[in-house]
């Protein structure tokens, strides 16, 4: 599977010569909202999938290199530049789901309430990743369907990105300072994409690292389509 990573020009050369991708926390995701667009019907819910979500981190990714906001939000107002992935088929990715309102879901409340409260009795709460009644739990179609609508859910105004996300468990041999990094291992970058008005010295910055790759990785200069709103390849260099 094809999809791309908009960053600035300093992000793109740190992660080629360092073979590795930022991880996203969701709580410094630039949408408020995440976790938000799907509610469960019971609160207690809530607080065992927040429970479970601080210990894994995303890769988001587009599945389009023409979107002119992209690249305005994303990639330097268009000065950065957009890294093309190959993704491998064993790697498991989510499309986020659109939504115009929170939507409702219905948690069988007997069956976590059931869990909620031995867990309270037992001392296991708050619940941490591994515990075993909760993999259990999570290892249920319905727990996993709720979590993914949760997980995935975003404001339709969104949809523009086209975005898909690979869900990691964070560990700590990811961490470099106060941020994770995944290894390209079976992310394989095949091309960077300029932004229209990144610039001749920033493409000869870029050219060091995308060299260190054998095939070289091909760079590809964009531009601005003419007859409609849409970033269009221009050559390879």
């Amino acid at each position: 599977m094809k999809a791309y990573k908009y960053c600035s020009i300093e992000h793109a050369i740190d992660n080629l010569v360092k073979h590795r991708i930022k991880i996203s926390e969701y709580q410094d995701m630039n949408d408020p909202f995440e976790l938000r667009g799907a509610v469960p019907s019971m609160p207690e819910f809530y607080a065992v999938f927040l429970d479970v979500i601080t210990s894994l981190g995303v890769l988001c990714f587009s599945m389009t290199d023409s979107e002119p906001l992209l690249w305005s939000h994303y990639a330097e107002k268009h000065r950065g530049c957009c890294i093309g992935f190959e993704i491998d088929e064993s790697v498991n990715t989510e499309k986020t789901i659109p939504v115009d309102k929170p939507k409702e879901l219905f948690v069988n409340e007997t069956r976590l309430e059931k869990f909620v409260l031995e867990a309270v009795k037992s001392g296991r709460f708050p619940i941490v990743e591994g515990d075993p009644e909760l993999e259990k739990l999570s290892s249920d179609s319905e727990f996993d369907d709720i979590t993914k609508a949760i997980m995935f859910s975003k404001y339709q105004r969104w949809s523009y990105e086209e975005e898909i996300r690979v869900m990691l468990k964070l560990i700590p041999e990811q961490k470099d300072g106060n941020l994770y990094f995944a290894e390209f291992d079976r992310l394989k970058p095949v091309e960077v994409l300029l932004g229209a008005r990144c610039t001749d010295a920033d493409e000869e910055r870029l050219r060091d690292a995308v060299n260190s790759y054998d095939p070289a990785l091909p760079i590809v200069r964009t531009t601005l389509a003419v007859n409609e709103f849409r970033i269009i390849r221009r050559n390879k260099r």
